[in-house]
């Protein structure tokens, strides 16, 4: 079996720096890939975006470092200057590293005879497309990608195998949606009948708007009535849930396992860390910060750092975080306080 190979465009460093705003400083090499500082070799490319990684710049084998200063002591090296490394180096790797998608093998896609595809979709085998639905130009559906009915998908998207978009949802421009998410499944609503849980239809939708990429085996409810809407250039790690009429502001960033319950609204660039649990209603304003592992029961005010269960100011949490390493000493000092108090009682 023969591996797959990832291919490489090659560039000399002058055009990468003039691609990305960056200046060159040192000679130009021809750069034939990429590779961490540490282990990069002659040819490649690297990055310093944190200080205490300096000690490789005289180490490395890297031909060139993305840099957002160069060392006094340069040596021989070149560098690319970028006021932001980290982003330089990310658009420095989609030059190398062009994404291109491989040609379908013979069969066909399943497409109802009134849905539309656009003439430059690429439509895999065993892709399906419910009927009225529409494919925009470029868009890309995998193997196992299920779109229902009457939904709409927009231009030069991807949908990763096994993908499912239900019924009349609603996809924008460019969106990226990894192997395994569900785009529309029901909410998790019940009525209560002499004890018994009764389904509450869900009729509304999901509106993802363009430019978000959505994580492996992420899950957004479709709205009990309305719209469960995902704000353009939202970035969703693996592993989310998104519980309906859920409505999330443009250029937030969710992190893997968060966990959204229903009707929450979350601000404009917010940043949810790792496991973070919203509870149901919530309103988290624009460019709040919650800590891995906080669960929000509260409204937190736009630009606010929370952290802790439940969420709390990091400054209090922090303070809070000490304390609780205190408690063996105190409960021990406490103990001695209770002996010497008791021995006092008997005198």
């Amino acid at each position: 079996m023969g591996e797959s190979i990832l291919e490489v465009q090659k560039w000399s460093l002058k055009d990468l720096a003039s691609q990305v705003g960056a200046k060159l400083v040192g000679k130009d090499h021809l750069i034939t890939g990429a590779a961490p500082i540490e282990s990069a070799r002659v040819g490649e490319i690297t990055f310093l975006a944190h200080r205490r990684f300096e000690s490789w710049i005289h180490q490395t084998q890297a031909s060139a470092i993305v840099i957002e200063k160069a060392p006094s002591l340069a040596g021989e090296r070149s560098f690319l200057i970028a006021s932001n490394p980290y982003l330089a180096f990310a658009r420095i790797l989609g030059l190398l590293y062009p994404v291109s998608h491989p040609k379908p093998l013979s069969g066909q896609a399943m497409v109802a005879s009134t849905a539309s595809v656009a003439s430059e979709a690429i439509l895999f085998p065993f892709s399906y497309v419910g009927e009225r639905s529409r494919i925009g130009r470029g868009t890309v559906l995998y193997p196992g990608v299920y779109v229902g009915e009457d939904c709409t998908i927009g231009q030069q998207g991807v949908l990763y195998p096994n993908t499912s978009v239900l019924n009349r949802c609603k996809i924008g421009d460019r969106v990226i949606v990894h192997s395994g998410a569900v785009i529309g499944s029901d909410g998790f609503g019940y009525a209560v009948e002499n004890g018994e849980r009764v389904k509450i239809p869900h009729v509304g939708i999901v509106r993802i708007e363009d430019d978000v990429e959505i994580g492996a085996g992420a899950t957004i409810d479709r709205a009990t009535l309305g719209e469960t809407v995902i704000g353009r250039g939202t970035k969703i790690d693996n592993q989310v849930q998104i519980a309906h009429n859920v409505v999330i502001g443009p250029h937030s960033v969710l992190v893997s396992q968060v966990g959204i319950s229903g009707s929450s609204q979350i601000g404009k660039g917010v940043i949810l860390a790792g496991q973070v649990g919203v509870a149901q209603g919530m309103k988290i304003g624009d460019g709040a910060i919650v800590g891995p592992k906080s669960g929000v029961g509260q409204n937190i005010e736009p630009g606010e750092q929370m952290m802790g269960y439940p969420a709390m100011p990091v400054s209090v949490w922090r303070r809070s975080a000490m304390s609780v390493k205190e408690l063996p000493r105190l409960r021990k000092k406490v103990a001695e306080l209770e002996r010497r108090l008791q021995k006092l009682e008997k005198e």
